[in-house]
């Protein structure tokens, strides 16, 4: 399995470690209520490592995420993140996703990890004709 920068450290603290689409991960630490509390209560990390990253930049960056994807980002503001979709050709859901707008021009997708692979080289890249 993959490891993510943060597997030791994980690790010590005493995680729980599944593989998760081939990477190792924590699912637990103590107990799902405990930890619920303390996200409610407190704050509470993910560990995204291991998520695809897709950056689009350029000046007709919005157009091309306003075209793939199902939010519309026309007031997103550098900082927010929206969940969105990517879609296919026919407006059917590939995945699911997290569009982070970084700058006027610049736009970072998380993907889940289990299909970053697909959803850049097969999806991505192939319906808008993009190379690597």
């Amino acid at each position: 399995m993959k490891k993510t920068p943060l597997y030791e450290k994980h690790a010590a603290l005493g995680a729980k470690i599944i593989d998760f689409g081939g990477w190792a991960m924590p699912v637990q630490y103590t107990n799902v209520i405990s930890e619920h509390n303390a996200t409610r209560t407190s704050a509470a990390l993910f560990d995204i490592c291991h998520m695809g990253e897709i950056e689009v930049r350029g000046p007709q960056a919005t157009d091309l995420l306003q075209f793939a994807l199902t939010r519309d980002l026309a007031g997103q503001k550098i900082g927010q993140v929206k969940l969105s979709a990517l879609l296919n050709e026919r407006g059917g859901i590939i995945d699911d996703l997290t569009v982070y707008k970084m700058a006027e021009d610049f736009y970072m997708l998380v993907t889940n990890a289990t299909t970053r692979e697909t959803d850049f080289h097969r999806k991505f890249c192939r319906r808008f004709r993009m190379r690597i």
